[in-house]
């Protein structure tokens, strides 16, 4: 049985089937959690401040432009942050594995969003697996930070944060309300009581914020960071390339992300409109057979998706990328910066 999951998630009443799959993974994740609550399992306490970046969503909460974001801040501080990324998607998942900027790796061996993070941050090392209790103590014996940025593990529980930080949309924050499958929650919402705040995203993509900002009925601080376009780039040469040729030239429009409707949309923004889109699953590996009806044409796609893609299409079709970053509110990194003291 197939189903359309976008479309369920944002039914008010999901089919019962579903909401009945739902409350049999909300128990199973309850019972999870009970085993840190109750001290069955205690989690790893480390020397040195953990940031965990995550959210109680499914994909498509900015999460690693946060991250990206957050290690700009440190390093702008003149703190040393290492990066924990799970790898997910490369062969090297289930290992440690530390990863030196400046060196060439491949998204097979170790995922697209590892690469994604070291692009972006040409001077700090990251360490991916999936154990981040292992990876974080690869990265204190390789690399001697005084911070770690975790991200994408609010779910993994071993390792203790001294603040974890709950990503979520500024649009419709929570989706239904419903857990997997009925809804896009990883985990019910009385997780938030082990988070320390709330960052939703302006993920509009628009000159101004919206004037109001979401609110959750939680005690925990809230704040509001912005997802801004950032640059439409050649993507094996990395030169600039003016919107106004990205608005004349027949584009395909091309990603394999959670949410592949917020790129199209990102694009309408800056008034492109491809004559046609090509969605992918996320984290998808693609190969010759996906692309062929795309050779010879330019094709559009996000930094993350182009770190596969090049290798597929060099000679044989133009790639462009399309970035974005996440603004940081000057008031949440006061409060970030504080709480890390």
């Amino acid at each position: 049985m197939s189903a359309n999951w976008s479309a369920i998630w944002e039914q008010a009443k999901p089919p019962l089937w579903a909401r009945g799959l739902s409350a049999l993974y909300t128990a199973g994740w309850r019972a999870y959690e009970s085993v840190y609550q109750l001290g069955i399992k205690r989690r790893k306490i480390l020397p040195i401040p953990v940031i965990g970046v995550g959210s109680l969503l499914v994909g498509g909460a900015s999460k690693t432009p946060t991250t990206i974001a957050i290690a700009q801040l440190l390093k702008s501080r003149g703190m040393r942050p290492v990066v924990l990324c799970s790898g997910y998607g490369g062969k090297r998942w289930q290992e440690a594995t530390p990863l030196l900027p400046n060196k060439e790796y491949s998204p097979a061996e170790i995922g697209e969003e590892p690469l994604e993070i070291l692009n972006a941050l040409t001077d700090t090392p990251v360490v991916v697996g999936k154990r981040r209790v292992l990876t974080a103590q690869t990265a204190l014996e390789h690399f001697q930070p005084d911070a770690l940025v975790l991200d994408d593990g609010f779910q993994h529980l071993p390792l203790a944060r001294s603040v974890d930080l709950i990503l979520l949309p500024a649009r419709l924050p929570i989706g239904n309300g419903y857990c997997l499958p009925a809804g896009p929650l990883r985990e019910p919402l009385s997780g938030l009581r082990r988070a320390s705040a709330i960052l939703f995203i302006d993920q509009s993509f628009q000159a101004s914020s919206p004037a109001e900002m979401p609110s959750l009925r939680s005690k925990l601080p809230q704040f509001l960071a912005k997802a801004c376009l950032d640059q439409l780039k050649d993507g094996f040469t990395q030169q600039a390339i003016p919107i106004e040729q990205a608005k004349t030239r027949p584009l395909i429009a091309l990603s394999g992300i959670a949410r592949p409707e917020r790129f199209v949309e990102s694009l309408k923004v800056l008034g492109i409109t491809p004559v046609e889109t090509a969605a992918f699953p996320d984290h998808h590996a693609y190969d010759a057979r996906d692309l062929q009806p795309y050779l010879g044409r330019t094709i559009l796609s996000t930094e993350k998706d182009a770190i596969k893609l090049r290798p597929l299409l060099e000679g044989k079709a133009q790639l462009w990328t399309l970035s974005y970053r996440v603004e940081l509110p000057e008031a949440f990194n006061l409060w970030l910066l504080d709480n890390l003291l």
